[in-house]
Parts: structure tokens; sequence; C-alpha cells
């Protein structure tokens, strides 16, 4: 259904072959022809993202899409919990039309679906500075880059010995892949859930897309032992590296060498890895002498009181395995902005409330909360860098308690 805007705009979904025509266009000229691409492949190959889940705001009178985003859904892994997030991605606006609150249109449908659909929390990888206005904080790494020079890579007598050989891979091998990526990310706190029809749809070339991968096998004796992702676009002139599951040693020092080779039949100068900072390949990389030289992060929006209720159960397990077993009081908390307060009783919690005063027993910015809640950092190293966290003794340990640091990263699912 459309939606007239007084303003000479209208918001909708594409209605018509000529909508999405006019969609694609918008997204080639912003963007560039693999974003179109990528948006042409979600609508055909993507079953959860259909012309439906794409905004659309046109030009009245010229009956043109000038500006768009994509409402992706995605699964998130939070500590053993399933938790709901909706991307909003492929954000774009014809130059002509910006700073006339078109984003702004677009963010209150986008918000309604997220309340419809009680999603726990929304993601963008948007442009730094602009979506702070609509309540987005940098919480979860995105790209954590390190650089590897081809003369560094070299394979020591261990790795030579390794019995194993690398191969593209097959159709059949993507749920091999999935299942290795679901043991590699289960020793992650929070991480995204994807499947094996997401991996095909990542490895489907036909369309030229922005998010396109190739997928590799390594293999010992025969039999599959792991795999790794090269993204075909991107913003380097290297060749990059964007997953790969736990190997040994001797397979990551093979993959190393294949990266080379395939690097310079490709005319790549350099690898760069795309992986966390923690990842066991990254730290052979720096070990071959990579650098670390830029990281970026996803920017999220909590649903604050259905993020609360939906992790109920893992706060519970928390308070009920620590110091503060058998709970029975108020936490609130607040986040200057926001807030929300905790009724716990013998360690449960009967009570998740919207909060809104301004104290200094237990307060926070937002953007420090958002960045807690995702493990990233601890509340202690938050304090180090944030002169706004007041807490009391009991509620800094109670909040330690509730939110421990761990580790925290989103592999992209398209």
């Amino acid at each position: 259904m459309e939606h007239a805007e007084s303003t000479g705009y209208i918001v909708s979904s594409p209605q018509s072959p000529d909508d999405l025509k006019s969609l694609y266009s918008l997204n080639r000229t912003v963007h560039g022809v693999a974003v179109e691409n990528l948006t042409r492949k979600m609508v055909d190959r993507r079953a959860d993202v259909r012309k439906e889940s794409f905004l659309i705001v046109k030009d009245r009178d010229a009956n043109r899409v000038v500006a768009t985003l994509a409402m992706i859904p995605w699964r998130i892994r939070y500590c053993g919990m399933e938790l709901k997030a909706l991307e909003m991605g492929i954000v774009a606006t014809d130059g002509n039309h910006r700073m006339k609150g078109l984003q702004r249109l677009m963010n209150e449908r986008f918000a309604g679906r997220m309340a419809d659909e009680e999603f726990d929390m929304s993601l963008i990888q948007g442009i730094p500075g602009f979506y702070g206005n609509f309540g987005y904080h940098y919480a979860i790494p995105l790209e954590n880059q390190v650089f590897i020079e081809l003369h560094s890579i070299i394979q020591d007598d261990g790795a030579a010995r390794c019995p194993c050989s690398i191969r593209k891979a097959r159709d059949d091998d993507y749920e091999f892949i999935a299942g290795r990526y679901a043991a590699h990310s289960s020793g992650y706190g929070i991480s995204s859930i994807i499947t094996a029809d997401h991996y095909r749809f990542m490895a489907d070339l036909s369309y030229d897309a922005e998010t396109d991968a190739e997928f590799f096998v390594v293999c010992e004796e025969g039999a599959p032992a792991g795999y790794f992702k090269v993204a075909l676009h991107g913003f380097t002139d290297g060749l990059m590296l964007s997953e790969v599951s736990d190997m040994r040693y001797e397979h990551y020092s093979a993959v190393l060498g294949y990266l080379k080779a395939l690097a310079l039949d490709r005319g790549k100068p350099f690898i760069k890895c795309v992986l966390p900072g923690f990842h066991e390949f990254t730290r052979v990389a720096c070990a071959m002498g990579g650098y670390h030289r830029w990281s970026y992060q996803w920017q999220l929006k909590l649903n604050l009181k259905r993020f609360f209720a939906s992790i109920r159960p893992l706060l519970e397990r928390r308070v009920g395995s620590s110091m503060f077993k058998g709970l029975t009081g108020r936490l609130a908390l607040s986040l200057f902005s926001t807030g929300i307060a905790l009724e716990f009783r013998d360690g449960s919690i009967t009570g998740i409330e919207d909060y809104r005063e301004q104290q200094e027993v237990c307060c926070m910015p937002l953007r420090s909360f958002c960045q807690l809640a995702m493990g990233c950092r601890s509340l202690g190293a938050i304090m180090e860098g944030d002169n706004q966290v007041f807490m009391t003794p009991r509620n800094l340990l109670l909040m330690e308690t509730l939110f421990p640091a761990c580790r925290s990263y989103l592999y992209n699912n398209y």
C-alpha cells in the first residue's frame, strides 16, 4: 500500500516492474553496477528478501524512485540464544533529493516493521556520522583488516609436508561449509547464523553482484577438512579473504600459499584478511608479517525493551551462577535518552519497564551500553574511556555479571 506525503513524495514498496527498474537504476547511479546487481539478485534469489523488503521514495511529479533502502532479516546467535535483527541495507538517495528528509520518511516505515515483527535490534553498515541521527551506535566488529604482503608468505617444513589439497567448492559442499561455520562460530558469544542456502546465494556468480564470493574446500587425504571464502568485490585492490574455518596450522599455511598464488594470478598486489582479531588465522597472518591497518563496526539500534525480554532467561542464568544468586530488588539503568528497569525476585526477572529518570547510581550513555550489550568491550574497558559512566559498587558488579565481554563478530549472510 502506498503512502502519499504532503512533501510531494510517495513512500512504498515497489509496486510494478517500472518501480523495480527505477530502483535498480538509482542503486546503479549511487553505488555502481555491482550494487545494482546485488539488488536484482536479492529480489530474484533471496527467499527472505523480495521486492516487498525494499522501501522506495518516488518523486510524485517525475514518477521516479529517488531514495531507497532494503530491509534484510538476520538471525543472531546471542550467547546460546537466537535474536532477530533487521538490517537497513543498500541505502541510496538521488543527489538532487538529499537534505529533504527522505531518509527520515523511510526510517519511520522501517521502525514500523521493527515493531510489528518484534525485532530485537536493527543493524546498518552505513557511512559514519549520519545514522547517529536515527539512534544508531557503533557496537559490533564488522571489518577488522589485516594486510599481508605477498613476499611475506612462506611455507615452513611442517606445512610443506601437510598432505592437503585445495579445490573450489561444489554445490554439494555448502552443507559441509555451513556445518563448519556453525562449529567455528560456536566459540563466539555473538555471531550471525548462516545456512547452506545463504552460502549458495553468496556463491551464485551469475549476477556479478557486490557480495559475490568464491568458496574453497581444504581436503586432507581426500576428505574435506575446512573451507575459506574469497570475496570478489569490496574496498580493496588486494585479494580479500573474508571467512575461514577452524583448521590446523599446516592447513592455514597451505591456505596462505594458495591465496598468494591466486593473488599473483589475478594481479592482486597483497592479501586483505577481513576476520576477527581473535581468529587463529589472523594470528598466523600477523606472525608472517601481516599488519593491522583499519577496522570498522556495525552500527546498532536496540529495541531496548524487546531486547531485554528476549534475553531474560540468559540474564537469569547469569545471576543464578553469580554472587547475586537469589537476587530480589530493582536495577534501574539510565541511558540518558532512554533507560530500562528490571525487577528481580528470588533471582527471576519479574518486570521489565521503560525508565526515564535521570540518576547517577547506575547510568551510562546509550552508545556505551550498545557496546557492552554486544560483548565487544567489558564494562571496565568502557569506563576507562567514557567519563559519563556512573555506578555504585553493587550496580557495577551486577552489570558486569549481566553483560560480560565475549567474542563478538557478525559475518555477512549475503
